[in-house]
């Protein structure tokens, strides 16, 4: 099918999208353990006592309205944040099936709009409703092929694909192919923070991020490939990597991927340029190396801060108690489900995200994506994410605990990437 019928109906849905509300496995790591489960997720800066009891309590000035797509010059990049700012779950899932911007119905759409190919390199892809979306174009004629971690090949989702001979590989080891992107025909990247799963789609806070770029196609097909038809997931094709594009002709975004992809290099080397501010928002963050750049910063007049899941608190290697005791202002989300969003903002003007979290693990053994982009169109993006995030954890406070293998370690997520 031609592209001019993808690109006019992918324009009309950014259009559209713009026009609502103005717009894991084995620890490989020693020190990046296990984490230890949190009781419940507390606004106050220590964690809680054993068996609190618990008094929810939900933001009381109604919905919070989603970060909107950046403003319309950003005609090649569409972002969009999970409507998760309320304290209890099953409240933020409400609103998210309620919300016409939620990134999953932003991705049903785009998927619909599949004309001829559409590759999948995710962790996890349990929900059934994306699932069928992916049959449904495949028994309209769109090629479709998927790469998953190993311990997820036999859920839900993935056994609906498995039924129609979907092409499925996993990667087979012990480090997790942790990546978050689909390629849809020449024209398009979806990529971000997001899991395939229900509980990633309709109560976690996550970025979706998507690039209408053949150039940007180019540098994750080149990923993509490597991984199902070479079965490379060791990272030896990333020594020599240099992924940079334009988009909308004046937006640098630079793509690092993991393992030995120099993405932690890049970061630590964006961090060092700060001049003014450095905010993130991190699900896991043990890297000591930025940890001290951060302090350092904060002591030299610029403003650092920053947002943690709090179901990982409970390791004693996470950057928050020593940021904490270095007086960085830090804040416990505010979700009782996940935050787990892995974004910094430097200097308002850069932004780095991806599946990529800030620990040992994501830079030296899994399979993860990260973006360095610069933009301070972007930047505001972001940055309103960050207030609403920290509003929320200023605001939602001694949540009960929530059930998650990302907190729990029991297996499956990713509570043992750290």
């Amino acid at each position: 099918m031609s592209n001019k019928i993808f690109v006019l109906g992918f324009t009309s849905l950014l259009v559209f999208s713009l026009t609502l509300n103005s717009c894991k496995k084995r620890l490989d790591n020693v020190e990046d353990p296990k984490p230890t489960p949190t009781s419940s997720q507390s606004g106050n800066p220590e964690p809680t006592p054993p068996n609190p009891k618990p008094t929810p309590t939900s933001n009381p000035n109604g919905e919070p309205t989603p970060t909107p797509n950046p403003n319309p010059n950003l005609n090649s990049i569409g972002i969009f944040f999970n409507n998760a700012y309320k304290g209890l779950a099953q409240d933020n899932k409400d609103t998210i099936k309620k919300d016409p911007k939620s990134p999953y119905k932003v991705m049903l759409n785009l998927i619909e709009s599949a004309q001829s190919k559409i590759d999948i390199a995710i962790y996890d892809l349990g929900d059934e409703e994306i699932a069928q979306s992916f049959v449904n174009a495949n028994k309209r004629g769109v090629k479709v092929r998927v790469i998953t971690d190993t311990d997820n090949i036999n859920k839900k989702g993935i056994n609906l694909l498995k039924n129609v001979q979907i092409p499925i590989i996993e990667d087979k080891r012990s480090p997790i192919m942790h990546d978050k992107f689909i390629i849809i025909d020449d024209n398009l990247v979806w990529t971000g923070s997001m899991n395939l799963t229900s509980s990633s789609l309709y109560e976690h806070n996550n970025v979706s991020i998507f690039y209408k770029s053949t150039d940007m196609v180019t540098i994750f097909q080149n990923e993509f490939n490597s991984m199902f038809e070479k079965k490379i997931f060791d990272g030896s094709n990333h020594s020599n990597q240099n992924n940079e594009v334009s988009i909308d002709g004046n937006i640098p975004v630079k793509t690092y991927f993991s393992p030995k992809g120099n993405t932690k290099n890049a970061i630590v080397e964006e961090l060092k340029k700060a001049k003014k501010s450095i905010k993130f928002m991190a699900f896991s963050f043990t890297d000591k190396d930025m940890v001290q750049i951060m302090i350092d910063k904060n002591n030299n007049n610029v403003k650092v801060q920053g947002i943690f899941d709090g179901c990982q608190l409970g390791s004693q290697y996470s950057a928050y108690h020593t940021l904490k005791s270095s007086k960085v202002e830090i804040y416990r989300d505010g979700n009782q489900a996940l935050m787990h969003e892995k974004n910094m903002i430097i200097d308002d003007e850069t932004v780095i995200t991806g599946s990529f979290n800030f620990s040992a693990n994501a830079d030296k053994n899994n399979n993860e994506n990260c973006m360095i982009i610069k933009s301070p169109e972007v930047a505001k993006v972001f940055s309103d994410e960050y207030d609403k995030l920290k509003t929320s954890a200023k605001t939602n406070t001694n949540l009960p605990p929530y059930n998650s293998p990302g907190c729990s370690g029991n297996g499956g997520a990713e509570s043992n990437l750290y």
